[in-house]
């Protein structure tokens, strides 16, 4: 049993849970990492399959020839506005490295190369960094590749490189299970795995039932494996299969083709013109990421600056949801987190808006640390994505005492929402323009696609695509189908600046203490429903100074409620606390004549880590690339989705 004592001697290293195992609930499936060896010839090789990552006359090599020249690349790609390959084993990521080093030195590559891998036992990141080792041509781009690798969790992991020109997504998990929730129309397919005979389940008729869902007239295929089963599967999936030379001390190779004229889509051949109703967190997280995919923006805000409203406070936690069943809300909130912090990690532009401080969750109390206990004891995420730490372990992370063990989060941090929503903007300038107090009133169909009208019915901007994402105004825009949005009353209050006060990461629990930059902390926050009043109230300082007290005993000791600054603002939310993403219209617009409307509104306490993700969710359907997440997560967050009761309770 786990000890809810204070250890104040135990180390800062992550500890393991002492409780007995538990079994995974609601079909949570625990990723297994590979278990990589090398040959004497230095040729990786996986223990658990008894085979080895590429061939021993070389795997550059073989890649080039196996699998880009198999497929027709680059000739195949050449002037289109984006190419989609689909691996069915990434393994070490050699084919994707050499794929990425042709797009880079081919002066007419592709707009867009998507790239989309499963693998069901992900490498560790000095697995990589040995296998990789050799691999001297491709040595940048590798490093740059372990730099920007996901933790070992189960699901969909999106990265780009290149200036986005490259967008990686690898699915971690079980190939046929993962490639079902893909949606996407390939252009070339990898048939990358080990050999039929040691890994049956990488070449079995599901997943080749799966390949061809997401293929098309022209898309190609390419394997090493001549093994009989593959040449009647990929036949029966509907290719014409060619037997061609193979690579090194192997005499053939498998390559195919699906019959029928390939379409090509060529650079510029679509329109990318988009209005963005809203300028917080939603909003901003949108316009940018369009803009980094060529599309031009027009932002309407009502107010005079981004940020005023429910995304307008100081600072803020960006952090997961862990919960003990595996719920949608509980894999999106891990996607949504993990997206967020990426991009802010990686994006130069973002930096003075956030900081990677790390995230203490605190147990306040013996039932709470025994639960969290058996979350991470359940799901067993990778230690650099949570981990356990001891009371006093945890006690000289944050820089203060505890009230008990906890969570360490490495990847979390504060978010100055503020800041971050004028970095976004200033970051896709010049793509973005921003019509600031400018109120929409309501949606007008046109023959260019969209009218934006205001109150009086005159036209502020117009564009074959609106997104709105203006929080509770997006039902005043009569869109249909939208689920119940309610407004959270969220109270934070302001500590000053004391030398009796100091933290050294961002502490959460039963509520939050974070930092801020100019000094003081901030504590939050309390939740409030269907509330709209925005007094600051000494009652609710009171209420958060106890919350602080609660996980850093004695913090807010001398603090007076009746003195403290603070903010009141009110956040919009659904009954299920997902967002709201995907395709609306107006109500008063026939579906069937209906196209070009989405919203991304709901975000409720956890803005900052839903705005990236529903942006990137909305991008992928408008450009008709593969999702960025799987695709019953998606059903999840749809606007047409079954609403829960409207009892909406405080996030955890």
């Amino acid at each position: 049993m786990l000890h809810f004592a204070a250890r104040f001697g135990a180390t800062l290293t992550c500890q393991p849970c002492n409780m007995q195992e538990l079994t995974p609930t609601d079909g949570a499936d625990v990723l297994e990492p590979a278990h990589i060896a090398f040959d004497a010839g230095g040729v990786p090789y996986a223990t658990r399959f008894g085979d080895i990552y590429h061939s021993h006359d070389g795997g550059p090599a073989q890649a080039r020839h196996v699998f880009i020249a198999g497929n027709g690349l680059p000739r195949r790609w050449g002037g289109l506005d984006a190419f989609t390959i689909v691996e069915t084993g990434f393994g070490l990521g050699l084919n994707f490295l050499c794929t990425w080093a042709e797009f880079l030195a081919d002066p007419l590559r592709p707009r867009h190369l998507h790239y989309v891998a499963v693998e069901k036992h992900p490498a560790s990141p000095s697995d990589l960094e040995r296998a990789h080792a050799p691999w001297h041509a491709l040595r940048v781009l590798a490093a740059e590749l372990r730099q920007r690798w996901p933790p070992l969790l189960r699901g969909f992991h999106r990265v780009e490189f290149a200036d986005a020109r490259i967008v990686l997504t690898l699915l971690f998990g079980d190939a046929t299970h993962m490639l079902a929730e893909l949606d996407a129309v390939a252009d070339a397919l990898y048939l990358d795995g080990f050999a039929p005979e040691k890994n049956p389940a990488m070449w079995s008729e599901p997943l080749f039932r799966e390949l061809a869902r997401l293929s098309k007239p022209g898309t190609t295929a390419a394997t090493w494996s001549v093994a009989g089963q593959v040449r009647t599967r990929l036949a029966a999936a509907g290719f014409a299969v060619e037997r061609r030379p193979g690579f090194g001390r192997k005499r053939a190779m498998l390559t195919a083709v699906r019959p029928g004229m390939a379409s090509r889509r060529a650079h510029g051949s679509q329109s990318r013109h988009a209005v963005v109703i809203g300028a917080g967190l939603a909003g901003c997280w949108t316009a940018f990421s369009l803009a980094r995919r060529g599309w031009t923006v027009e932002v309407i805000e009502r107010n005079d600056e981004p940020a005023r409203e429910g995304s307008g406070n100081s600072i803020g936690v960006l952090r997961p949801a862990l919960n003990l069943a595996d719920t949608a809300n509980a894999r999106l909130a891990r996607s949504a987190f993990l997206r967020t912090a990426d991009v802010l990690v990686n994006e130069d532009a973002l930096q003075g808006a956030w900081m990677q401080t790390g995230v203490l969750h605190v147990a306040t109390t013996a039932a709470r640390a025994q639960r969290m206990a058996h979350i991470l004891d359940a799901h067993r995420f990778a230690h650099d994505y949570v981990c356990w730490l001891e009371a006093g372990a945890a006690a000289r992370r944050a820089g203060h005492a505890v009230a008990g063990p906890g969570w360490w989060i490495e990847r979390g941090g504060w978010v100055r929402p503020r800041e971050l929503c004028r970095a976004l903007l200033h970051a896709a300038a010049p793509r973005v323009r921003v019509a600031y107090a400018s109120t929409a009133g309501k949606l007008a169909a046109s023959s260019s696609g969209w009218q934006v009208l205001d109150a009086q019915g005159d036209v502020i901007a117009q564009a074959p695509v609106v997104i709105a994402a203006n929080a509770g105004g997006a039902p005043r825009l009569g869109l249909a189908g939208l689920p119940r949005l309610m407004s959270v009353r969220g109270q934070v209050s302001e500590l000053p600046a004391s030398v009796r006060r100091s933290l050294a990461c961002v502490v959460c629990g039963d509520g939050y203490v974070v930092a801020l930059p100019h000094g003081g902390h901030y504590i939050g926050a309390t939740f409030e429903p269907d509330s709209t009043a925005l007094d600051l109230r000494p009652a609710d300082h009171a209420a958060n100074l106890a919350r602080a007290n609660r996980m850093l005993p004695g913090f807010a000791a001398g603090a007076d409620p009746a003195t403290l600054g603070g903010r009141a603002a009110l956040r919009i939310a659904t009954a299920d606390r997902l967002p709201v993403c995907g395709a609306s219209r107006p109500a008063a617009i026939d579906a069937d004549h209906a196209g070009g409307v989405y919203v991304a509104t709901g975000l409720g306490a956890r803005g900052l880590i839903w705005g990236a993700l529903c942006a990137e969710i909305l991008l992928s359907r408008l450009e008709a690339e593969p999702n960025a997440i799987e695709r019953s997560l998606i059903a999840a967050l749809d606007p047409a989705r079954e609403e829960p009761s409207p009892r909406l309770r405080r996030p955890p």
